[in-house]
């Protein structure tokens, strides 16, 4: 059943549809972004959207559209909402002086209004192009990647944490693109059972059948805000690339503690058209 679908735009302008999937909170209002919306002028800005359900209709409201200064293009990371009802996200591109995304917040306000807040803007020296939003921990601090952050421009691993007002980055890890280790991560790591971080990169790594095929990576906390990174598996380990390659789309966790996600190429030799895994720590 289709809920909700985009109107042609106005002749002049440009539209592009979500490329991220969709949040519900806690009234059963579905969220989410749009990667092209010319709403302030401009081309790749985006939008944040809520449909929310009346009678057996769902009605389509933009709650914030981007106009480059604030960010632009939301990218493949779905929103995340925490338990105050406030949502999380990124931008891949645009905002403040640095150009290269933000981490931003949408916060409820009265008369079905919503408060717009960039909690960072990523600059030049941290690399930013974050593609693939946050994830949430239980103290609210924001953990995500930067597709080419870090001094060698691989990609990074960033926390960011609220103090006194402020929100704080802090970068975890950077990637080399050498050796076994990874390049280029787009979507956020995710949580273990105790404290460490799990996540992948869409190139890098050696393996038996290929090289550059992506990693599954492990960040473990060393405490005072260090973390020590480790390869935990490199994609094209098995014969013929069986189990897949470019793994962008990251991983979830289930309940028995297993990781699961998915890879763009690879699998089936006569296809190469990507697999479904499953990953014990």
């Amino acid at each position: 059943t289709v809920l909700y679908s985009f109107p042609k735009p106005a002749q002049g302008s440009q539209f592009g549809g979500p490329l991220a999937s969709v949040t519900f909170d806690g009234a059963g209002q579905l969220f989410g972004t749009t990667g092209l919306d010319d709403a302030c002028g401009g081309v790749n800005y985006g939008s944040v959207f809520r449909l929310k359900r009346i009678g057996a209709t769902w009605r389509e409201q933009d709650i914030h559209e981007f106009c480059g200064i604030d960010g632009s293009a939301p990218g493949y990371g779905a929103l995340v909402l925490e338990p105050a009802g406030n949502f999380y996200g990124t931008t891949m591109a645009q905002g403040g002086d640095g150009h290269l995304g933000v981490v931003y917040e949408l916060s409820p306000a009265v008369g079905g209004n919503w408060t717009f807040n960039v909690l960072h803007d990523f600059t030049f020296d941290e690399g930013g192009q974050p593609q693939g939003g946050v994830t949430l921990d239980s103290f609210g601090n924001l953990f995500g990647t930067e597709f080419a952050g870090g001094l060698s421009l691989h990609g990074a691993v960033y926390e960011l944490s609220l103090a006194d007002g402020t929100w704080n980055l802090n970068v975890l890890y950077e990637f080399t693109g050498g050796g076994s280790d990874g390049t280029g991560p787009w979507a956020p790591p995710v949580f273990d059972s105790v404290g460490n971080l799990f996540g992948t990169t869409q190139g890098g790594g050696q393996a038996a059948f290929c090289d550059n095929c992506g990693v599954v990576y492990e960040l473990a906390p060393q405490g005072e805000g260090q973390w020590k990174e480790s390869v935990v598996y490199t994609f094209g380990s098995q014969p013929g690339i069986a189990d897949g390659a470019d793994p962008i789309a990251g991983l979830i966790r289930a309940a028995d503690g297993n990781f699961y996600g998915a890879a763009d190429e690879g699998g089936d030799s006569s296809c190469n058209c990507g697999v479904v895994y499953e990953f014990k720590p």
